[in-house]
């Protein structure tokens, strides 16, 4: 699996916490303006995650697994908060339309992502959610995956 690492200066770190989640989000944008949006430094709303897949199954990485993107904002799982903090973000190319299919490609990328995140963290497919599980309040994303 080939990823490529673009430093995202829009995170904390390191981890105080063990990741035991995984969130997957939907861009709502292309792949090379997703990267941009989540690097950006300017205005009060910063971002990031720590991988994006594009619909042809590229990956590239943003933030060190080791640091805390800031992809979930506020939300809940399993009865515990501060999702950021004890999980990866990983973030579709996708508009977030549950009638827009996600490319095999990246469906493909994402599995291979995060059974290998999934086995260094000893994840349990359970623990491989949605961005709308972990805030359902505030969340559609990702729309249409076929889990």
């Amino acid at each position: 699996m080939k990823i490529t690492f673009r430093a995202c200066p829009n995170h904390s770190g390191p981890r105080t916490v063990k990741v035991d989640l995984i969130v997957l989000h939907a861009t709502i944008g292309s792949f090379e303006w997703a990267i941009e949006w989540l690097c950006r430094v300017a205005g009060d709303h910063r971002t990031s995650a720590h991988y994006v897949v594009s619909k042809k199954g590229e990956i590239v990485q943003l933030v060190d697994e080791s640091n805390v993107a800031w992809h979930a904002g506020v939300g809940l799982w399993k009865g515990k908060t501060n999702i950021n903090s004890r999980s990866l973000g990983i973030e579709l190319e996708h508009g977030d339309d549950p009638e827009e299919p996600y490319e095999d490609a990246q469906i493909e990328a994402a599995i291979r992502l995060c059974a290998a995140a999934c086995k260094r963290y000893n994840i349990t497919p359970n623990d491989v959610v949605g961005h709308c599980d972990v805030a359902p309040s505030r969340k559609t994303d990702p729309a249409g995956f076929l889990w």
